[in-house]
């Protein structure tokens, strides 16, 4: 049977670390995992023996995979442990979603002068509708959202792995097919982020965005693309401990005073944060905190009662391949929320409720912002 391609994805905070390379689901969740993964989705559950693959595969990648959390052992076969979505399950999927997005872009839409009235309590240089873009479409539904749904036990934002790090793991077979459902959806962060600070992005999964957090990813797994050079020995150049927690203070001298020392200033001008001195992006500081709740609180008045719906029943997910597998009803809620808010977030982008970022040769649809906070 025809080898399939997978892209991986996390949520959860993978940010650049101490630690030790055998611990990081990244270095396990390559291509080089998407012939055993075949084989897995292909067989079936409980048909392909865990020593089998082991011995076709190798032990080190197979139970590096078991270890990362794609994989577990039950009965001496291996089943998936974590949400794969696959060309079989975009009927479902289509089927799911179809009306139900206008449904929810109308009920956001109805509450526009109570939205707009929120973000403008910023006065931070940019228009309601690039606020809105960053703070509804990111920090709400990108977030505070997750917490309200997790609070009520439909999806699981969380999953401590032995390695320690706290992460779900979301594959998507790479085909042309899927690709609405996962690379051209707005619903992606990267964030670096000391927990208090951020320098951060928000868009689709369409390219390789030049930003602070995925450059770190690259740099520590040795794997920057020539056309960064530039970038990396202007990052050379501050490279050492605790380097997050230094961008961040360097970022809030700089928010400050007005000046930062020389090295963290050329970071921010190459990420496109800041020119000639001047932020180019929205900057949220602490007041930005109530705006958030508030937007969190009209959303969850508009929309909430009926995003508690669609992911409290089971219509879903009995006709998902991997639930087959006993994957988590709720981290596979997880991800059908995360299409939810995506194809949400397009549409409110197509009747002009948000700002829609521009697409970036390269690197996919996305806009940058700052968090002080």
């Amino acid at each position: 049977m025809e080898q399939r391609k997978f892209t991986y994805f996390f949520f959860g905070d993978l940010g650049p670390s101490d630690m030790y390379l055998q611990d990081d689901p990244r270095s396990y969740l390559t291509h080089a995992a998407d012939g055993i993964l075949t084989d897995v989705i292909n067989a079936g559950p409980f048909q392909l023996g865990y020593r089998e693959a082991c011995e076709q595969y190798s032990s080190a990648l197979t139970n590096g995979l078991i270890r990362a959390g794609l994989f577990r052992v039950e009965k001496g076969a291996l089943l998936l442990d974590s949400t794969v979505i696959l060309r079989e399950d975009v009927l479902a999927l289509s089927d799911f979603f179809q009306g139900k997005i206008p449904l929810l872009a109308a009920g956001l839409e109805a509450c526009i002068p109570e939205l707009y009235a929120a973000v403008r309590m910023l006065n931070n240089g940019f228009d309601e509708k690039a606020n809105l873009y960053h703070l509804l479409c990111g920090a709400v539904l990108d977030g505070r959202f997750f917490d309200y749904l997790s609070g009520l036990e439909l999806l699981a934002d969380s999953r401590l792995h032995p390695s320690g790090l706290d992460y779900l793991i979301v594959v998507y077979e790479d085909c042309p097919i899927l690709n609405r459902f996962s690379n051209r959806l707005l619903c992606s962060y990267n964030r670096l982020s000391d927990g208090k600070r951020a320098l951060q992005s928000f868009g689709d999964a369409d390219g390789a965005r030049i930003d602070f957090y995925r450059f770190l990813c690259q740099k520590r797994m040795g794997r920057v693309p020539a056309a960064l050079k530039m970038i990396e020995a202007d990052w050379d150049a501050i490279e050492g401990e605790a380097v997050t927690t230094r961008i961040s203070d360097a970022l809030q001298r700089f928010d400050e005073t007005g000046d930062c020392p020389e090295a963290y200033r050329r970071l921010f001008v190459d990420f496109g944060y800041i020119s000639n001195g001047r932020y180019l992006v929205p900057v949220y500081r602490q007041g930005a905190e109530v705006v958030v709740e508030r937007l969190l609180s009209i959303a969850k008045d508009c929309i909430g009662g009926e995003i508690v719906r669609l992911l409290g029943g089971t219509e879903l997910f009995f006709r998902l391949r991997c639930f087959a597998h006993g994957v988590p009803k709720e981290e596979i809620a997880n991800e059908a929320y995360h299409i939810l808010f995506g194809l949400l977030n397009e549409e409110l982008a197509t009747r002009g409720i948000i700002q829609s970022p521009s697409y970036r040769p390269g690197e996919g649809r996305y806009m940058k912002s700052i968090e002080l906070f």
